[in-house]
């Protein structure tokens, strides 16, 4: 059985990235999210949390 996905917000700042990091490392499977990364994602603008429940 395969695991969901962990959404990591943020992934590009200083705690995001080594959140991350960490999980992958446990074997996690992780997505990134950011506001201007490759997965756009802003708590303040609805239209990008979509994309980031995939």
């Amino acid at each position: 059985m395969s695991r969901p996905s962990v959404l990591v917000t943020g992934a590009t700042g200083k705690t995001g990235r080594r959140v991350a990091d960490r999980l992958n490392r446990l074997g996690h499977p992780v997505r990134q999210a950011s506001r201007r990364g490759e997965q756009p994602f802003d708590w303040a603008r609805p239209q990008t949390w979509s994309a980031a429940q995939r």
